[in-house]
């Protein structure tokens, strides 16, 4: 089973130093404001109570599923649509690409016991 869990943990890794670099690019350009940051803690409580309801509402849980369902879904996923959206020529959605990163940021700093 570390044959699978292993690449899983190592690809979070990977793209929450990426996402924590950019940030700190970001803070650096003062390109962060408030709002920003606040809507990636938000998307990451709300993600985090999607996760604790899909667990409640399953009946059979696997004994390994939150090490590969929690970073899948609060990293991987937010990290790669972040790294695509913050490319956008549009404010909008350059301030989501943003807010994911800064998602993934506190992902490792809650979920320390992931990586």
């Amino acid at each position: 089973m570390g044959l699978i869990i292993i690449p899983v943990f190592l690809i979070t890794s990977i793209i929450v130093v990426i996402s924590l670099i950019m940030t700190i690019k970001l803070k650096q350009n003062q390109a962060l404001n408030i709002a920003t940051i606040l809507l990636g803690i938000v998307m990451s409580f709300c993600i985090y109570s999607g996760i604790g309801i899909s667990y409640y509402l399953e009946e059979n849980v696997w004994g390994l599923s939150p090490f590969f369902r929690i970073p899948i879904w609060m990293c991987c996923i937010p990290g790669i649509i972040g790294f695509i959206l913050i490319k956008s020529k549009n404010d909008f959605i350059n301030t989501l690409g943003k807010s994911t990163l800064i998602k993934c940021r506190f992902f490792w700093s809650f979920d320390d016991n992931f990586l």
